[in-house]
Formats: structure tokens, C-alpha cells, sequence
């Protein structure tokens, strides 16, 4: 038996059972896929699910000593997965509010003052970060902040099975995510549990996702679809999960289908604007590319428009190395559907003729929910 299964419902333990929190699936992942888990491809570095589980609970376990209770709004300010990801778990597991805003990269006042705008519109919230300058200067302004080494230093001595989860509501937040502010002022979405489960037994079923695939993901954790639809979501299938830095793949883009090959990966999201800069790259290759890219089941590409020719030409290109012609699925959804809500997964031959002005383009099923 397990040292944590004392701390949730017998039930959760037994495969297929419905989770009432976010944070169940963690507990079941590390139960039922002990094996499984995170890989940071840049330092090499794999996480089980039960280590991850550990590590958030001492997180958990630190941020309660500093003073932070459930309910409260969580600013993740760290940018690299391997802070990020288990403060995140620390805060479902702790009934805390996660909040992940857009990297933020000015000068010191310009981040201090970025901090103070966010500690308005959330309501006074907890600030995590990994930099100390920025830690020291907010704590002068007189925002609750703590170094996430700080909060790993106060739990280091916390044996995990110690820590008690907090046991939420279905209906209280879990996740706030702020909106890129392209329609006007940033809103922050507030997600449920219900809301976040409902999504992801979703998605498990739209994708068919099982615990045998692989899940790469490049985007920085302010997305929706980096947090939802390419970290929680493949935990909650047992599924491995790969995260580089953004900056990894945007200093090369050709970094993208080599990272497919490299690790086995079945499913991917991306935008459109990389679909772009890799048919460019792949236009000026001299030799074929190191790539075999034909476990890959799915690229989902959403976020932002998605022309028919760019989806082509990036399936055209690929196919000599192993994709598949109906790999790209472009995708749409918004933060407040916990990311993809529909799947275009007759592309691209649903979508032949469009954006030529040809009015007998073949029209066909453009979406699942």
C-alpha cells in the first residue's frame, strides 16, 4: 500500500474512478503510472509521477509554513518547468488559486511595478519566484512574496505522506489564467475543478490519449494550452511529457521536429506562427533533416489563425521523414475552455480550396468537441 493512501478516498486508487479535484490526478498518476513522468530534455532530467507527487507536497508543505491558506491567489512567476510544475501541484493540493502570468523580462522596477499591477487585479495574491533581486525589491514594496527555494527549504524536512491535502469543492477555483488582452484589458479566467475535469476527460476521449503516448510542449506555462492542454492533460492519462524553454526551439526552429524524433512523440501543440519558420528552415536545408517522425499521431496547432497552406506546405515537407497527411489538427479554443474545444480532424481535406476564393472548396466535419 502506499504511504499516501491514507491522505485521499480508496477510490481514487482504483483505474478509471472520476477524480472530484485537480489534484486526485497526481495521486493517481504516481499510484498507477509509477514509471511515467515529466522529462526536461534540455538538462536531461526525468521526474516520476510519485517523485513530482513528493516534491509537491514539501512545496505545499513550505508555502503553509510561510503563511499562505487555501483560497489565496498563487502568482507562479517562475518560467523553467522544474519550478514551476510542482509549485503548480503544490497549489492544487493545497487549495491555493494558481495564477501563471506572461514572463515578465524588463528591468527590475518594470517587473516590481508588473507585480504591483497584478497584486490589484487579483486581490492581493501570494507571489512565487525564483529570482531573489525580485523577491527582495517586492517585499520592500510590501507584496507577499517567497522564493520558491525558500518554500523547498522549509518543506525539505517535511516527511510527504505528512502533508494533508486540502480537500476542495468541485466548484472552487483552481486556476486563474490571464488573457493576452487582444480584445481589450486583461480579464484573469477563473477554472474550476469541474471546470478543468470536465476538459480534460474531454480531450483524453477527443484525442484517445492513453498512457503509451508522449506529449512534447515548448510553451511558456502562461498559455492555457502549455498548462492544460500539454502538462496537466498528459498527467492525467499517465501519459510521459516533455518540456524544453521556449527560447530552445525559437533559437531553431528545426529544434521542433528533431525533439519528435528524438523522444517518440505521438502528440504535440503548437502554433501556427512555428508551423511557418519550420517550412522556411526546411526550405534551406542542404541535407535531410535527422528526424523520424512517424509516431507522431497528432500536432495540434491553435492560438492564433491557421492558414491552409502553411498546414500543407509543414505536412508536405514532413511527410519524407514519417508524418503522417492528417497529423495537423488545427485546433480552437479559448482560456476559458481550459484550451481546445474543437479539433479540425479532417484537415487538410476538409479544407481544400480555402482561402483561394474557389466557392466549390470541399466542405466536410471541421470539428469534435
Amino acid at each position: 500500500m502506499s504511504i499516501h493512501e491514507d491522505l485521499l478516498p480508496r477510490a481514487l486508487f482504483v483505474e478509471n474512478t472520476a477524480s472530484s479535484a485537480v489534484g486526485d490526478l497526481l495521486f493517481r498518476a504516481a499510484g498507477q503510472h509509477q514509471d511515467s513522468g515529466l522529462l526536461y530534455a534540455t538538462t536531461g532530467q526525468f521526474v516520476r509521477y510519485p517523485e513530482l507527487r513528493d516534491e509537491a507536497l514539501r512545496v505545499l508543505g513550505g508555502l503553509r509554513e510561510i503563511g499562505v491558506r487555501p483560497g489565496q491567489v498563487v502568482v507562479l512567476l517562475p518560467e523553467q518547468g522544474e519550478d514551476f510544475i510542482p509549485a503548480l501541484w503544490a497549489c492544487f493540493l493545497g487549495g491555493f488559486i494558481a495564477c501563471a502570468p506572461a514572463p515578465i523580462t524588463d528591468s527590475l522596477n518594470e517587473r516590481v511595478a508588473r507585480l504591483k499591477q497584478l497584486d490589484e487585479l487579483l486581490d492581493r495574491p501570494f507571489f512565487v519566484t525564483d529570482d531573489l533581486a525580485l523577491t527582495s525589491r517586492a517585499a520592500e514594496s510590501g507584496l507577499l512574496v517567497a522564493g520558491i527555494e525558500q518554500a523547498r527549504l522549509l518543506g525539505a524536512t517535511i516527511t510527504p505522506h505528512e502533508v494533508r491535502p486540502y480537500r476542495p469543492d468541485p466548484s472552487e477555483v483552481a486556476l486563474t489564467m490571464l488573457t493576452s488582452g487582444s480584445t481589450g484589458v486583461a480579464k484573469a479566467v477563473q477554472l474550476t475543478h469541474a471546470n478543468l475535469l470536465a476538459a480534460l476527460a474531454a480531450k483524453i476521449d477527443a484525442l484517445t490519449l492513453t498512457a503509451e503516448d508522449v506529449m512534447l510542449n515548448w510553451v511558456s506555462f502562461d498559455h492555457v494550452a502549455a498548462t492544460i492542454e500539454t502538462h496537466i492533460l498528459p498527467l492525467a492519462a499517465g501519459a510521459v511529457q516533455v518540456h524544453v524553454p521556449p527560447s530552445h526551439v525559437l533559437a531553431d526552429p528545426l529544434e521542433f521536429p528533431r525533439l519528435i524524433g528524438r523522444h517518440g512523440v505521438t502528440i504535440t501543440f503548437t502554433p501556427n506562427f512555428l508551423l511557418g519558420l519550420v517550412n522556411a528552415e526546411l526550405d534551406r536545408l542542404t541535407e535531410p533533416l535527422d528526424a523520424d517522425l512517424s509516431a507522431v499521431r497528432y500536432v495540434i496547432s491553435g492560438g492564433e489563425a491557421n492558414p491552409v497552406s502553411t498546414g500543407v506546405g509543414f505536412l508536405d515537407r514532413l511527410a519524407p521523414y514519417g508524418l503522417h497527411s492528417r497529423a495537423l489538427w488545427p485546433a480552437f479554443g479559448m482560456t476559458e475552455t481550459c484550451a481546445g474545444s474543437l479539433y479540425n480532424q479532417e484537415f487538410p481535406d476538409a479544407d481544400a480550396g480555402a482561402g483561394t476564393g474557389d466557392p466549390h472548396r470541399r466542405r466536410g466535419r471541421h470539428g469534435r468537441r
